[in-house]
């Protein structure tokens, strides 16, 4: 499966490790603090259900929507604060090939309502995410450790 992850933080980074380490093509629109280390070290995620990685050439990174335009997806996940899912669909909806199905993968409510709107009830997709407040970026070997009490639904 080809997948954009928009608004790559913890969240995101997290499930773009877990699908790039099971050999899904993954690209990430992350923030420019992040670009560098993802480039050169990858990302490796610590919890629960085992520990994944993904190499830096297993994961393509960048800054904002207008670098990844003419690419083909089969789906984009927004794992951006609540407060940026309509900023984040505005910006899915310049993605040129408009053949992928979007999925919310945010806390809070009206994101779902917020995504089919731009994009539909056919390809929207809506799902909760939610880490403890331990869960966090290790920047100096920039690893994401989801605690023990991280669910899956």
């Amino acid at each position: 499966m080809r997948l954009l992850i928009f608004g790559a933080g913890a969240v995101g980074q997290a499930v773009g490790c877990m699908l790039a380490a099971d050999g899904h093509d993954v690209d990430m629109i992350v923030r420019e603090r992040f670009m560098a280390e993802l480039r050169s070290q990858g990302l490796n995620v610590i919890g629960i259900f085992g520990d994944y990685h993904a190499l830096p050439e297993e994961i393509n990174v960048y800054s904002g929507i207008e670098n990844v335009v003419n690419n083909l997806y089969d789906y984009a996940l927004i794992t951006t604060k609540s407060y940026d899912t309509k900023t984040a669909a505005a910006c899915l909806g310049k993605v040129l090939n408009q053949d992928f199905t979007v999925a919310t993968m945010q806390n809070g409510c009206g994101n779902l309502e917020t995504v089919v709107e731009r994009f539909g009830e056919e390809r929207s997709l809506g799902g909760r995410c939610s880490l403890r407040l331990d869960a966090r970026i290790f920047q100096t070997s920039f690893r994401v450790r989801l605690p023990t009490g991280v669910r899956v639904l």
